[in-house]
């Protein structure tokens, strides 16, 4: 039973990161697109995907806390960001 448990949360984990990269990788393109596109800001961008390949790597390994992490704080932005806003 605990593997199924286990497995639930690892898909979990792995769908939100895959939601972060979706956003981030609009965001990146989104800043690529414009007239002069911040350098900063992509380089920052790109940092954060690899932190989010890293994740990736890891909840797929079976690392318990890069899972619960990514759970906890990633999920939070993915509820944020589609959360409907109020008028």
């Amino acid at each position: 039973m605990i593997y199924a448990a286990d497995d639930a949360e690892r898909s979990s984990a792995c769908e939100i990161l895959y939601a972060c990269r979706g956003k981030i990788a609009a965001d990146i393109r989104q800043e690529a697109s414009r007239g002069l596109p911040d350098a900063q800001r992509l380089a920052d961008q790109e940092q954060v995907m690899s932190q989010l390949r890293n994740d990736i790597v890891a909840v797929r390994a079976g690392d318990r806390a890069v899972t619960t992490r990514v759970r906890v704080m990633y999920g939070m932005l993915v509820r944020a960001w589609y959360a409907p806003t109020s008028a």
